[in-house]
């Protein structure tokens, strides 16, 4: 009775850690859309802060519509089975690992525009502000992910220790496996 109680409290905080995740990127392209919204409108057209303020209000709009959508979508149940619970945790856990790789992407690619801009590319403050706004998206969603992994790690590690101890061996007739609780 006691692990049933531990699973449904760990499914409940994944439900509250993924709302939450959705409401700081939510905030962190709220941000970025207006800030980067009003640079733009105010500055040069092709100016480093004018491209670096339309790089960040479009990525802001995304990042806007991205946590939109998932905050408009119902919420599951917490679980009670382990099996259901570890699934999805370890779904969630997946989809940021993968984000964290995309937002070192994002920096690389930001960090390539930048450089490029350096060796005489034509319109190369275009591509610097681009680049530059690029490198700080990438870095504040790394650390919005990074946060949310860090808790879905804790959660999957409370999870799996739940299962006890497994192990493999090789067996005549092909592999056996032992499971203790």
């Amino acid at each position: 009775m006691e692990q049933t109680k531990q699973i449904k409290a760990l499914s409940s905080e994944r439900l509250a850690g993924e709302r939450n995740h959705l409401y700081r990127v939510l905030t962190w392209g709220a941000v970025n859309a207006i800030g980067g919204g009003a640079l733009w409108a105010v500055e040069d057209a092709g100016s480093v802060r004018s491209s670096f303020g339309q790089q960040s209000s479009l990525w802001g709009l995304v990042n806007v519509g991205i946590a939109s959508v998932g905050l408009l979508t119902p919420d599951g149940e917490p679980t009670t089975d382990l099996t259901e619970a570890l699934h999805a945790e370890r779904r969630y856990h997946d989809i940021l690992l993968a984000n964290l790789g995309l937002n070192v992407g994002y920096m690389g690619v930001g960090a390539a525009m930048i450089i490029a801009a350096g060796e005489g590319v034509s319109r190369g403050d275009a591509w610097r502000g681009h680049g530059g706004a690029l490198v700080l998206q990438g870095l504040g969603l790394f650390a919005l992910d990074a946060i949310s992994w860090a808790a879905s790690r804790s959660r999957l590690s409370g999870l799996v220790s739940m299962i006890g101890d497994a192990s493999a061996s090789a067996a005549p007739g092909g592999i056996g496996v032992a499971v203790r609780f």
